[in-house]
């Protein structure tokens, strides 16, 4: 008789608990269960959290072609350098060398400023100011194209101003444009709080197939089931609970992750995410099982769930874009 027999008069609850002691057992003692709980989670929340330890892209760099080297065009890459988002890493006289930076990668940008830009400026004649960028860095283009039409927005009307001052007068209404919704471009603000549930929902899953599609590889469903009484919902129901326990815990410190390390407040009814929380990690658990269930196979369970999860880091890269 089996050391996990519960007897034929006892209760669902002392069933359950037993199919749960057993599964905890086991997985103290596995050491690929143990990586894929506790190991691949740390391992994505460590990576994750290095590559947003500076979450707000700042100091980007930019090469300045100063073709008119006058004191109104100093002045003009002064404004540019007070820009957070940029750090001018080179000033020369050609193009060609800002090219070269950066396709070296050492700047991310580059400012041209043309030949007789002061003299342009005291005629009241637009002068043509050139901003060039590399567009392989798709974010840090954006930000460099953002911060580069900011300040040489503000660096043209101070050199205009400095170079051909007028009297004050009453101007045209320019609306002043308020961000409402992650101003400061913190891209831990809205990616993380993506791909840290993401990787938690990927391996809630292949933990409940590698856990389930177990008993049919290398341990035994008819020691499974006699320890739940030979009732194959109460023998699921236990295996899972372990499972359900340890992600629950692991979904609560992902707020604690972003607010802890990154500042990021959490926002919303405490209640409502832990149980949309606590309900997720049991749809995925279930889909685990669900997948195993079917084929009876742990290699062909888990690759069929891979399939499955997977494309939820491209949704989440898009969902959290369209809401930056």
């Amino acid at each position: 008789m089996s050391a996990y027999w519960t007897g034929a008069d006892e209760s669902g609850e002392a069933r359950i608990l037993a199919v749960a002691t057993r599964e905890w057992r086991w997985l103290l003692h596995d050491p690929v269960a143990l990586i894929l709980i506790f190991g691949v989670p740390l391992f994505a929340f460590v990576v994750l959290s290095l590559a947003f330890s500076h979450p707000v892209i700042r100091g980007l760099g930019v090469v300045v072609v100063d073709g008119d080297r006058s004191e109104v065009s100093r002045a003009f890459v002064e404004q540019v350098a007070a820009s957070p988002n940029l750090a001018i890493v080179e000033r020369t006289g050609d193009l060609a060398t800002a090219a070269r930076a950066i396709r070296a990668g050492d700047a991310i940008a580059a400012v041209y400023i043309p030949v007789n830009f002061e003299r342009d400026l005291k005629a009241e004649r637009r002068p043509q100011v050139v901003a060039f960028y590399n567009q392989q860095f798709l974010t840090a283009a954006g930000v460099a194209s953002s911060g580069l039409s900011d300040s040489l927005s503000a660096a043209t009307r101070s050199a205009a101003e400095r170079a051909a001052p007028k009297a004050n007068r009453i101007g045209s209404l320019v609306p002043e444009t308020i961000a409402l919704v992650n101003p400061g471009r913190n891209y831990a603000q809205f990616l993380l709080r993506a791909l840290l549930p993401v990787v938690v929902h990927i391996v809630i899953t292949l933990a409940a197939g590698y856990s389930v599609g177990s008993e049919f590889r290398r341990r035994s469903t008819r020691t499974w089931l006699r320890c739940a009484g030979g009732n194959p919902i109460v023998a699921l129901a236990g295996k899972l609970a372990p499972l359900f326990a340890i992600f629950v815990f692991i979904m609560l410190t992902v707020p604690l992750i972003l607010e802890g390390i990154f500042g990021i407040s959490f926002k919303g009814d405490v209640l409502m995410i832990v149980a949309a929380g606590a309900l997720m990690v049991i749809a995925y658990l279930a889909l685990g099982a669900l997948v195993q269930l079917l084929v009876c196979d742990l290699p062909t369970g888990l690759g069929l769930t891979g399939l499955i999860v997977s494309p939820a880091f491209g949704f989440a890269g898009s969902v959290s874009l369209s809401s930056a």
